[in-house]
């Protein structure tokens, strides 16, 4: 139709909030002589250009600056990525759906981080032993706070080599506010190809 029908990015998309801080970042970007791309989602029935009435769309807007002897120019693109985001989110919501059946199994389950601190705790075991499952989540508490000074120093001593794999089966007092509760921990421990631990996992009964 001619370059009287272009339209630039920015005008295109003015005075659509969501798109407002990815068009300046991208503008800055191609002023500084770098490409950049930045994705959006635009919800169903918006009008938002791009957008459809079927559902939620992704679009990648990605500008690319053009160097020419008569001056700077910019390539702006715009990307439906609907298909390409639909995938990874399904699959999100697969992974989801894996670890709330973890989290609320019939028996605990906890991971080990090499240094000693804990990775995670499912929702189980946070609740028989009365702990935050939140906090007990970010905090990385040291395993010692978990599952008391024996336990911890068992689980901590195993000796590994290259590619080994250690499976171990053990009774505990686990700590549980002023008091203990018994306990039978089935504890993998493994090692990478130069004999370094990995991250450890247990199962508690």
């Amino acid at each position: 139709a001619g370059q009287a029908r272009l339209t630039g990015m920015d005008a295109l998309y003015a005075g659509y909030p969501d798109f407002a801080e990815p068009i300046y970042q991208l503008a800055q970007a191609v002023s500084a002589g770098r490409s950049l791309s930045r994705d959006v989602r635009v919800p169903a029935n918006s009008s938002v250009p791009g957008a459809s009435p079927d559902g939620a769309r992704w679009l990648r807007l990605s500008v690319s600056p053009i160097p020419m002897a008569t001056g700077k120019r910019s390539l702006w693109r715009l990307t439906d990525i609907t298909a390409d985001r639909q995938g990874q989110e399904t699959a999100f919501a697969r992974l989801q759906y894996i670890i709330t059946y973890l989290d609320h199994a019939p028996a605990g389950f906890f991971s080990i981080l090499p240094d000693g601190r804990v990775d995670y705790i499912n929702a189980t075991l946070a609740e028989w032993l009365g702990l935050d499952l939140a906090s007990s989540q970010t905090d990385k508490m040291p395993l010692t706070r978990l599952v008391g000074e024996e336990a911890s120093r068992h689980m901590m001593s195993v000796q590994g080599g290259t590619n080994v794999s250690h499976v171990d089966r053990f009774t505990a007092q686990l700590p549980k506010g002023n008091g203990r509760i018994p306990a039978e921990i089935i504890f993998r421990s493994d090692f990478d190809g130069e004999g370094k631990p990995l991250p450890s996992r247990a199962m508690v009964m």
